[in-house]
């Protein structure tokens, strides 16, 4: 059957077969006359049908996008060429003419958002942190905890993990800083309490040792084992805990009389915390005659 003859099964009855609509006339016509399909609407996509010869060429020209719609569709692709289009039909560029008020106001909202945020990866990473030391305190030297343990125990997702850390090396390296900021505060205090310098440098060998006994022992232990994995250094690169400690002992051993006090202050704290290894991996406690000998030393390195 012809396309002209062909019957339309959604025609109405008295009415003729719609071009647009009818789907076995438009494909034999289609089929006879492809010249006489246009893409006569290009903001919607759809070809249409024209049934008379030259009007595909009006139509295309009638609806042919002005220049307004074509920034429109830039700004549905790229929605900051919107805020230039406001700035320029204001008459100014994006950036000029802003009154130091207006900045000031930004200004202002865009650090509360920030500090809101950052208080929130500031929870999110001690969550990590302390779930990780919690499994590792349970594993002991047997077991190191997955990335998927850690992020359950602190009840996280992965994406928050990765937001914060590389990698599960870069974790055990941040507890290893962080507990070593800790045991850093706990000898200042200690230290705090005696009056005399040689006070200050016994209260820093017994809070140093202190760390090989007790639970504390088990956890700094479980810790060290973990990070004989760690491939690389911290990301920020912390000092290490000898170091942390050796600052300590500055301050006491100059006003002793150390000729340089930095240089004894870090052998001093080398001996001591190579000591507190030894007990940790021999699972040994250090007795207060260990305190009274070690003190001793380091009273020793300030005289020579």
């Amino acid at each position: 059957m012809s396309a002209r003859g062909a019957r339309c099964p959604t025609r109405r009855a008295g009415r003729r077969a719609c071009a647009n609509r009818c789907p076995a006339r438009r494909w034999a016509t289609r089929r006879r006359h492809p010249r006489r399909w246009r893409l006569a609407d290009p903001r919607r996509g759809r070809y249409l049908y024209l049934a008379r010869r030259g009007r595909a060429e009006r139509a295309a020209a009638a609806v042919r996008p002005s220049r307004g719609d074509r920034h429109r569709r830039a700004v549905l692709r790229e929605p900051r060429l919107g805020i230039h289009h406001r700035l320029t039909a204001a008459g100014r560029r994006p950036g000029a003419g802003v009154s130091p008020v207006e900045s000031d106001v930004a200004s202002r909202i865009a650090q509360r958002s920030l500090a809101k945020r950052r208080a929130d990866y500031a929870g999110e990473v001690r969550r990590l942190l302390d779930a990780a030391l919690e499994l590792m305190r349970a594993g002991g030297t047997t077991s190191r905890p997955r990335v998927a343990d850690i992020v359950a125990a602190a009840g996280l997702s992965n994406e928050a993990f990765y937001r914060h850390f590389p990698s599960k090396d870069a974790l055990v390296a941040a507890i290893l800083e962080d507990g070593s900021e800790r045991l850093r505060g706990y000898v200042a205090h200690q230290m705090s309490k005696e009056p005399t310098p040689e006070g200050k440098v016994r209260r820093w060998v017994a809070g140093v040792l202190s760390q090989a006994s007790g639970d504390v022992a088990a956890t700094t232990r479980a810790v060290l084992w973990n990070a004989g994995g760690v491939t690389g250094p911290a990301p920020s690169g912390p000092p290490s805990v000898t170091g942390l400690l050796a600052v300590l002992l500055r301050e006491p051993f100059a006003a002793l009389g150390s000729a340089d006090a930095a240089f004894d202050a870090s052998l001093a704290a080398h001996a001591t915390v190579g000591t507190l290894a030894d007990h940790l991996w021999g699972r040994s406690v250090p007795a207060p005659s260990d305190v009274d000998r070690i003190t001793a030393f380091c009273l020793r390195i300030v005289k020579t």
